[in-house]
Parts: C-alpha cells; structure tokens; sequence
C-alpha cells in the first residue's frame, strides 16, 4: 500500500504496521498529488495512546512523522526505511542481482574501458565472458558491493508483487520536490515520545532527520545501516552496468549493416542474458536515467559547498535540539557486549551524526560504530567553519565502505 495518510489521526491503542510493505503502486489522482513531505507513510501530527509498532516494516519513499505525539514508544526494529532517492538506487542494485552473471562480469570490465575502446566494450559484451587472468579486482568489488547494497536495501521485500502492480511515477513525483523531501528517509521533527525509541538493525537509506524531539527515554541503534545522500552519490559513481548505452542499442534496427549492426547483434546478445522482463528493463533504463541527471546537474564541488546549509546530503541522523530522558545508544554498551552468547552488532554510519544542542540525560554509546566519514568532535556548526583545512576534516570520506 502506497501512499498511506493518517496524518491528525488518533489513535486510542496501538498503531501497529509490523512486516507491512509500503511502496508506490499506483498513480495518485493529479487533484491529489503527492507531497514530497509525507513521503509513503505519513503520520504528521498523529496521536497514538499506546506503542507505535514498525518493526521489520519496508517503506520505499520516506516515513514522515512530524509531531506525532505517542505516550509509549516507538519500534522500527529491523525495518527497511529509504528515501525517494534512495529507492530509485536501490532498484537499479536490485537489477544487477537479476542478470545473467556473465552479462555483469562483462558489462562491469567494459564499463572501464568504455572511454577509451568502445570496440573492446562491445566484444566483450558480445561474447558474454573474458578469461579469468584479465578480470580485474576492481570488477569482483562492484560484484560483491552490489550483493551487500542488495541485501542491505531488502530489495527482495520490494518485489514481492508483480512488477505491473507498482508504478515509478509516484516516486517521480517525489524527486520534483525540494532536495530535503526526496533524500529524507525519516522526517520526525517535533516527535513526543512518551517511552523510547527502538531502531536497532534499522536499515535507512536518507537522512534520519529528528530535531526538536522530545523523548522520555531513550533511543537505541545499535546495529543500524544509516546511509546519506552522499554515500548514495559516491554509490551511483559506481554503478557497473552502463544501462543508457543498452537502452540506445535496443533503439537500432534490425538487419543493418556496419556500426548499427554490430549494437543491434549484441543488443540480442545481451537479451538472451537477461532474465528479468523487458518492462523490468525499460523501468531500470527510465530510474538509472533519472539518478543520473539528478546527479549530473550538480557539480562535485557545488554538491559539497554550494548546498544550504553545507553539509546537508552528508547528514545521516540529525538529532539537533532533542531531549532525551535516557540513553542514546549508537553503539553497543561495553555491559551489552560483554555478554556471553551474545553476538556484537556493529553499527555502520555512512555520513555525519548532527547533535548541537541536544541534551541527552542520560549517556551516549559509540562503542562498535564503524564509520565511512572521519569523526570530529567540536562545539562549531558546520555553518561556521571557515577555514578549508578544518572543513577538509569533515569531508575526507574512508576508502573502505562500512558494509562489509
């Protein structure tokens, strides 16, 4: 079900959306064109008299809870959360897992050399395979990077209905909006929590965006997969399959002669290898042309600087101005870890933690966190940091990412 609105509900008893789908199936009506602010599951000023049950929930375009008012908790446990902008990714690393695995290993080694020798890309994709010796490292990393993003995104969950019950549109819709709707996965501004917040092995692919929250408790993590809007960046710049190039080649004639020949004889060298379905195929096409001009129309250097405010893509949790009662738990505490039979968790952060200004009660746990992003502690906004040695420190990104 997609979009879901019980925004100004009340609820006396629990709201319990455990194990649901939520995801863009059909178009809404254009009197009722969806808000980029409420995303696939919205409920903005809601009021919940007892626990608000999400866990193991996937919602493809955004969970949106802005004042929502609960006397009790809130449970995210093990839940698939991801932003408009992040869905779109996650089909396309989706894709990748469907197509015959000779197809990858060629379209991945091709990809590097498409610059240089277009003749080199199109043999090898004709002929499907290299020998092993010429495979280099770089194509078994895609490979195993693109498995991790999969199974990290719960893309399986997405597909559980057929392909002709859901619809692009809606998520199209979505990345008209402003840049902080389509790559905002949570948006709990002003959330009243009565008891705590539980969101271990949460998986968010956008910022986790809570300011002005105010929590009796406290607000547990660990274990969590939090990716930002840069980390989605830098993941695109990967992407091993060049599905505009197929998409160009499937738009030639049949029996031509020359350069048009040779496309249109490994287009249907390459449909032999796909097992997904044309209209699979025509979707990825239309997603992977999307990111790509959502990421093309801005620079590198614009993408990092010229965003108001700095830094925005690269926040992940962005807890600025909240109270907690209790304990913020990032990480695993040494007490928890210590326990026999009872496997650590690490947590992975892709981006940067905004805490100025918020008041924990209680302590805030680290313990087991890996991060991508170089960590720095300071009392500064990011706002405020003039000098290009110390803005470096916040953007220098580690060469390994955190799913491992």
């Amino acid at each position: 079900m997609a979009p879901a609105d019980f925004a100004g509900a009340t609820v006396h008893g629990y709201f319990d959306a455990g194990d649901a789908i939520f995801k863009p199936l059909a178009t809404p009506p254009d009197a009722q064109r969806l808000d980029g602010d409420r995303g696939m599951l919205n409920l903005n000023q809601a009021r919940v008299d007892n626990d608000v049950q999400l866990s193991r929930a996937t919602i493809w375009g955004g969970l949106s809870m802005r004042g929502l008012h609960t006397q009790r908790s809130i449970h995210m446990d093990e839940a698939v959360i991801l932003s408009p902008l992040g869905a779109l990714e996650a089909l396309v690393w989706f894709a990748l897992m469907r197509v015959h695995p000779k197809f990858v290993d060629a379209t991945v080694y091709g990809r590097q050399q498409w610059t240089e020798d277009r003749k080199n890309f199109h043999d090898i994709v004709t002929k499907g395979s290299m020998p092993e010796p010429q495979k280099p490292k770089h194509y078994v990393d895609a490979l195993q990077r693109a498995r991790r993003m999969a199974a990290l995104f719960g893309c399986d969950e997405f597909f559980r209905l057929p392909l002709a019950d859901w619809r692009l549109s809606v998520l199209s819709q979505l990345l008209t909006h402003s840049l902080r709707a389509r790559t905002s996965a949570i948006r709990a501004d002003g959330v009243e929590v009565g008891g705590s917040i539980f969101a271990q092995h949460l998986r968010c692919n956008g910022r986790f965006r809570m300011k002005y929250a105010v929590v009796t408790g406290g607000l547990s993590l660990q274990g969590a997969r939090l990716r930002s809007a840069e980390a989605m960046r830098r993941a695109f710049d990967e992407v091993p399959v060049p599905l505009l190039a197929v998409g160009n080649w499937r738009k030639q004639g049949t029996g031509i002669d020359g350069p048009e020949g040779s496309r249109q004889e490994s287009q249907n060298e390459i449909s032999r290898r796909l097992v997904w379905s044309p209209r699979l195929t025509r979707l990825l096409e239309l997603v992977y042309s999307r990111l790509e001009t959502y990421f093309s129309v801005v620079s590198e250097e614009d993408f990092r600087n010229d965003i108001a405010p700095p830094y925005a893509d690269a926040y992940v949790l962005d807890l600025r101005e909240s109270r907690f009662g209790g304990s913020v738990r990032i990480g695993v505490p040494p007490d928890d870890a210590d326990k026999p039979g009872q496997p650590v968790q690490q947590t992975a952060i892709d981006g940067v933690i905004a805490l100025q200004r918020a008041n924990i009660d209680g302590e805030l746990f680290l313990d087991g966190v890996v991060f991508a992003w170089s960590v720095r502690v300071s009392d500064q906004h990011p706002d405020e940091v003039a000098d290009d040695s110390e803005k470096q420190k916040y953007t220098d990104a580690a060469s390994n990412p955190p799913y491992s």
